[in-house]
């Protein structure tokens, strides 16, 4: 989030040089994904979508009129479908480079369950990272 962005300051460079040794020995050569689907990879049924949109427009000055929630509610599905052909695009490029590990840095609000309905994980070479 943007609170985390604050730390990226030279002060910093010691952890985050740290973390990253830590990770690519735990990797080696990888790929990192980083996903940021927190809100459709959440969603079970179409009540969700609405479920959404209502918190949302509990918000002052969210939404100006009727239009535009259903066009977040469009934007939202369309999120879904876009999370589903993102994860099995991760699976088939896995696929196709057996060799090399990719690491999916999930959202915090992510259900990593979600991954599994879309990633074979063939090779056994996708991660994921928390």
């Amino acid at each position: 989030g943007s609170l985390a962005s604050t730390l990226w300051t030279p002060n910093f460079e010691p952890y985050y040089n740290n973390k990253m040794k830590i990770i690519k020995k735990k990797y080696n050569d990888f790929v990192l994904i980083v996903s940021t689907f927190y809100k459709t990879n959440n969603v079970e049924n179409e009540s969700d979508y609405n479920e959404i949109v209502k918190n949302e427009s509990k918000f002052q000055f969210r939404f100006a009129n009727k239009k535009e929630e259903n066009l977040r509610l469009k934007a939202l599905k369309e999120d879904h479908k876009l999370f589903v052909k993102f994860a099995k695009f991760v699976d088939e490029i896995s696929k196709k480079n057996p060799k090399l590990n990719f690491v999916i840095r999930l959202h915090p609000l992510e259900q990593k369950n979600k991954w599994k309905n879309f990633i074979s994980n063939q090779n056994g070479n996708i991660y994921r990272l928390l």
